[in-house]
Parts: C-alpha cells; structure tokens; sequence
C-alpha cells in the first residue's frame, strides 16, 4: 500500500513574529505511482464548490474545493491552495472563488490550516492538499500557487522553498516571508515565470516588515505586487484577490510557466497602467509609482509601453520623494517601539507580581496612541492605528496565552485588563479569562473578586 505522495517534514520557521526551533520541512520530490492513491473521490462540479473533500488515506485532513466553470479533466489546470490560519476553508474559499472563476484557477481550501501554533497541521493540510492534486484534481503539477495569511504566508513560503519546481508562486498577505540571500530563496525568486504578491493593511501591524521586503525584493531586482488596503490585519478584499491572481497568470506568461497570451498580456499590462494613472489623479502618487515600478522590472516595454520612464517620473516627484522618506521614518519608528514593547513584556515575565492595567496603559502609551490615531496627519494617523494594533494583539492575545501556558493565570489577567482599554473582550478573550479566573487560588480569587467583575460581566459572566 502506498503511503503519502509527498511528506512534508518539520522546519525552522518563522511566524506571526514568533521563531519555531524546529528541523527542516521537506516535500518529496514528486514520483510517478504504477498504482494510484487511494483517496476519495472529489465530485468535479464545475462553476461550483465542494465544500468537504479528503485525499489520501488521512480522513480527518479535509478541504473545500472550488472547479471553475470551465474545469474539465481533459486539461491540467493552475492551483491554488489556500492556508487559512484558522482553518476556515469555506470562508477563504468564498473570498477566492470569484477571481478563480475569472483566471481560471482551482482552489482547494484546507480546514487543518492553523497559525500561532505547532506546525504539524499545516504539515498534514499540504499532504492532503498535494495529495489531492496528483490524484483527484486535474492539476498542472507545474503550476501550483500557495496564498497564506499572517502565520500561514511564513509557512507556505518554506513548503514552496522545498519544492521549487512545482510551485509557481505565492500571495502573502498581512505577512513577508523571510526572503533572504540563500541559494534556495534566491534560486526560486528567480526562477523564470514565479510570481510574488503581497498585500497588507494601513492598520496591519506588518505593514512595515511587507513593505521592508518589497524593498528588498526590488533590489535583487525580483518582479512583485505589493498592495495595500484601507483596514486591519486580514485576508485582503476581493478585489485585490483579483488582481494577486491576475499577476500570477501575467508573471507565468511573461516568464514561460503558462502558455502565451499575448493580446491578453497587452490587455492586463494596459489596465494596470491605467489603474495607476487613475490612482495618481487621485494624488497617490507613491502608490502609482510603485505599481509603475513593477510593471517595468515585470514587462519592460512589452508591447511597445514604457513603463520605465514613467516610474522614473512619478519617482522623483517631490511629493513621492517625500512619501517615501517618511513612510522610512514611520516603519523605523514602529519597529524601534515593537522592540521596546518586547523588552517591557520581559521585564513583567521577570516579575512574580503583575502590573496593574493603569501601569500597562501608561507603558505601553495607549492613551497617546489613542489620541495619536484620532487626530494627526493620515501618515502619522496610520502609524498610530498599527501600534494599537500590535498593543491590542499582544495585550489580547499572545502575552495572555502565554501566561496561562505558563501557569501564570495573574499575569494573564493582567493583561486581558489592559487589553479592555483598547476594546470589549471578544470571545477569545473571554476564553482566556475564564481559563485564568479557573487557575486562581481560592485566595486570589477573593481578593480580585471585586477587580475582575466587571470583566467577567462583560464576558456574560457574575
């Protein structure tokens, strides 16, 4: 009996700002079966969704899938596996499925998929989900495509690392691989026809790591798509959905992976230079800059366009020139106070006491913060929308979880109290309080009785 097609194995990956001590993750390399999986069958419904399919012989993997209209065994179709970091398949499936049905794609969608956490799920979902694709999906081996939010980005850009010749490329959003100068990380980013897309939110509290690395990638000269969106940490909209997926029928075209197309190629690199030019009417000029600047490392002067001198207008504009430098100062900035923030929760860590939630507030500088994002210019605005941000997650959830792991239900308390300052405790939270209210003494529970109740009341609780 034939055991899993390809196994992914364990690694060093970094994600969600948290490092994972682990060894390597590995995906076979890709063999031809005399005698095919067993696996259950995946009902092809083109235009229409699967909602719960398996592949191999694991049952508890499961995933959703969608079939364009147009899906037919009788061709090798582009996949995209989507790694939700809460194993949402079906909410992810219904973002993806409408820019799937206009580029074509199949998307399996992975209810095992999971961020913040061990890395083992995600080991399990990428089996079944390759598993899938070699056995039940009439999928072209050489155009698999892997989109991951948050956690899930870091992780699918180390299972794409290990299998660079069936990956076709990769959307990360709310998250930036860590790209760096490894023969395999360059090889891959280089390889003729891989796309890159990322996208990330005014408030993400990643926003500026996702710009650091469009940077970085610009300099080693490497075709990306970066774009941002008015909003929080999160899946991007549909639309920019639309376009990742646009760019990666475009970047395999132009670089050989996917048949040529040229009257759709001057199609898509026309609207792409007219949503740039709408967008600088609109006075975002670095924004158009940018997208100028990809359409020239990405096309040149296909068909005739210069991309090139454009970029270099919008470039030296005073007002991108500008932009530039204090979107720099604001990232630097961000980065020095999350720095800051990490050697405030050590210090708590080293303490038996915890603090209370005025001396959080007042560390952390919520109030000014708060202020900050009311009030200052859209730049500065921004800046203080993705500090909150960071304040809110740390304060709502790592630093909390943390503490009950570590059997310090005060602290974690602590914490949540804090976290209050910034907005009602969600379920989440709620969880995590009523977890912490549980692993008291009989002792500090009296003598916190009258401090947690009105947290406990707004989680439903007396």
């Amino acid at each position: 009996m034939h055991k899993v097609l390809c196994n992914v194995k364990r690694c060093g990956i970094y994600y969600n700002n948290h490092v994972t001590s682990l060894k390597s993750i590995a995906l076979c390399a890709l063999i031809s079966l005399s005698t095919p999986l067993r696996s259950q069958t995946i009902e092809s419904l083109p235009g229409r969704t699967v909602e719960r399919a398996t592949a191999g012989e694991d049952t508890s993997q499961a995933f959703a899938v969608y079939y364009p209209s147009g899906y037919s065994e009788a061709s090798k179709w582009p996949l995209l596996f989507v790694m939700d970091p809460r194993g949402r398949a079906m909410v992810a499936l219904r973002l993806f499925a409408p820019a799937a049905e206009k580029h074509g794609f199949v998307v399996v969608s992975s209810y095992n998929t999971l961020s913040d956490g061990e890395v083992e799920p995600n080991i399990g979902a990428a089996n079944a989900m390759l598993t899938a694709a070699q056995t039940t999906i009439a999928a072209d081996m050489t155009r698999l495509y892997i989109a991951g939010f948050s956690g899930t980005a870091r992780i699918a850009w180390s299972i794409e690392l290990e299998a660079p010749k069936i990956f076709g490329g990769i959307l990360s959003a709310g998250a930036a691989p860590i790209f760096n100068d490894s023969a395999g990380s360059r090889g891959l980013l280089h390889a003729p026809g891989f796309a890159i897309a990322l996208t990330t939110g005014t408030m993400d509290f990643n926003a500026a790591e996702v710009r650091r690395a469009r940077s970085w990638l610009r300099s080693e000269r490497v075709p990306v798509r970066v774009e941002e969106y008015a909003g929080p940490h999160s899946w991007p909209p549909a639309p920019l959905i639309e376009h990742a997926l646009a760019w990666f029928r475009l970047r395999g075209m132009l670089g050989g992976r996917w048949p040529m197309d040229s009257a759709w190629v001057k199609l898509r690199l026309t609207e792409e230079a007219k949503r740039a030019d709408s967008i600088a009417a609109l006075g975002k000029l670095l924004d158009a800059a940018e997208i100028y600047e990809d359409l020239d490392e990405l096309a040149g002067s296909f068909a005739g366009s210069d991309f090139g001198a454009r970029a270099k207008e919008l470039a030296m504009n005073p007002a991108v020139l500008s932009a530039r430098k204090r979107l720099i100062e604001f990232d630097t900035r961000y980065l020095s106070r999350k720095a800051q923030m990490s050697v405030y929760f050590a210090t708590i860590d080293a303490k038996d006491a915890p603090p209370t939630r005025e001396e959080i507030i007042r560390a952390l500088d919520i109030t000014g913060l708060k202020k900050m994002a009311a009030e200052s210019d859209s730049l500065e605005k921004q800046w203080a929308q993705r500090m909150l941000s960071l304040v809110g997650v740390m304060l709502g959830f790592y630093q909390p979880r943390t503490y009950l792991d570590l059997k310090r239900p005060l602290q974690a308390i602590s914490m949540l109290e804090a976290s209050s300052a910034l907005a009602p405790l969600g379920p989440g939270q709620c969880a995590m309080l009523s977890q912490a209210l549980a692993g008291l003494t009989d002792d500090e529970r009296r003598k916190l009785e009258e401090k947690t109740q009105p947290l406990s009341a707004s989680c439903g609780g007396t």
